[in-house]
Parts: C-alpha cells; sequence; structure tokens
C-alpha cells in the first residue's frame, strides 16, 4: 500500500503563523519520516513547487521510508496526485490522505482509498498502541503526556517551534 499525503493539505492543519512555511515543512517531512519508519508504510508526501523549488519534472528527496516531491514547475501538487494516482493505480493499492474534498472527489474516480487527515493521525495512533513505539521522541510525547492522538502531539510540537 502506498499512501500520497497531499503535503501542504496536512501542513496547513498543523502549522502556526509564527513558523516560516520552510521551517514548517522541514518539521513536518522529519516528523512523518520517523513515525512512518515503525509502520513499515511507503508514505510519499507531495507539496506545490515554490520559485525557489520550481523544475520542469517533479523534484524528490528521500528520507527513507518517507519520499517527498515537489510538484514540476508549472502543475498544482493536486493536479500532480492525480497524475500519480492515474499511473500508479493499477500496480498497485494506493491511499490518499487529504480534507481536500475536489481532490477527493476526483480521486475517487480511480477507485483508490481515501484518508483524510484526522483519519491518519487516529490510523497512526491506533496503530503505535498495538506496536511498542521504539522512537524517543514518540514514545516519550505521546505516553508521558498522554495525548489522545497524534494530530494534538503535532500541533502541540509546532506551537512549541513558536516559542523558541
Amino acid at each position: 500500500m502506498l499512501y500520497l499525503i497531499d503535503g501542504y493539505n496536512l501542513l496547513f492543519k498543523l502549522k502556526s503563523k509564527k513558523q516560516t512555511l520552510k521551517d514548517a515543512r522541514d518539521f513536518l517531512t522529519h516528523a512523518l519520516g520517523k513515525l512512518v519508519k515503525d509502520f513499515d508504510l511507503k508514505v510519499s508526501i507531495i507539496f506545490d513547487s515554490s520559485l525557489d523549488l520550481a523544475h520542469l519534472f517533479p523534484s524528490k528527496s528521500e528520507r527513507p521510508p518517507l519520499e517527498i516531491i515537489f510538484a514540476p514547475y508549472g502543475m498544482t501538487a493536486d493536479d500532480y496526485l492525480i497524475e500519480m494516482i492515474r499511473f500508479q493505480c493499477k500496480n498497485q493499492p494506493l491511499t490518499l490522505v487529504t480534507s481536500d474534498v475536489k481532490l477527493g472527489q476526483e480521486a475517487k474516480t480511480y477507485r483508490i482509498k481515501l484518508m483524510t487527515i484526522e483519519d491518519l493521525f487516529l490510523t497512526f495512533s491506533k496503530k503505535s498502541e498495538a506496536k511498542s513505539m521504539k522512537d524517543e521522541l514518540f514514545q516519550k510525547e505521546l505516553y508521558e503526556k498522554k495525548f489522545s492522538n497524534l494530530f494534538d502531539f503535532f500541533l502541540e510540537e509546532f506551537e512549541k517551534r513558536d516559542h523558541l
């Protein structure tokens, strides 16, 4: 199963206005990479390109098991996600993670699984309860502070960074 995450859709659910977009994106991809590592998942997070990141072809970087993709110049992340879905849905099971209703409706035409941002964090929370978390950051924060779900955890982490 490949999870395709609508990057800025997720980021804007969490990002504080005090953080720069780049800092928030870097923190998110770092934390998400640590999280998915324990669950043996294939995850690609897709962002729109900015002027400084725009290329004719999509740019990719890997933070295994997380693949970070910036849509090519002139194409939105939503359009690139649909293109990825169109080409990959026949080869492997896909789940699109977004709370964007329009994107979700278009993706449904390819008969893939849809998951909201909140459902993603709920899924990770359930998996982390079933599996002993080895990552110190998440184990300490999740169990000592007893967050009800990872969405609250990420939100608090972003708020903490604002006060540094």
